[in-house]
């Protein structure tokens, strides 16, 4: 009985642990993070930052914990891939601006 008291109670917790996208997240960027193909994201430690650079939106999708010298791709809100950051050159410049010092960090939109 103790048993089941135990699964009882932590199945809630893995049905609503499913779909963690920030609901202001655009579309292509949902999809993007359902469906990650090529992007390398990790099934641990990967998540999704909204910045201000430039302007206008730049989601960052760093892939988490599963590789070194892995790069993070940088995407507008409708799903323009605008560059990468870090990787083994370990670029940090998006459109020839040093991203950290042009970008403000909004949020963190996903997270695994």
């Amino acid at each position: 009985m103790k048993t089941f008291r135990f699964f009882a109670i932590l199945l809630p917790l893995f049905l609503t642990a499913c779909e963690k996208i920030d609901s202001d997240a655009p579309d292509c960027i949902k999809k993007l993070i359902r469906h990650p193909d090529g992007l390398g994201l990790c099934e641990k430690g990967a998540f999704v930052n909204l910045y201000s650079f430039q302007g206008q939106n730049g989601y960052v999708f760093n892939p988490g914990l599963c590789g070194a010298d892995m790069a993070a791709s940088v995407f507008t809100d409708n799903c323009e891939n605008l560059g990468i950051l870090g990787g083994i050159a370990g670029n940090t410049k998006i459109n020839g601006v040093e991203f950290g010092q042009a970008a403000t960090l909004i949020k963190t939109i996903w997270q695994e």
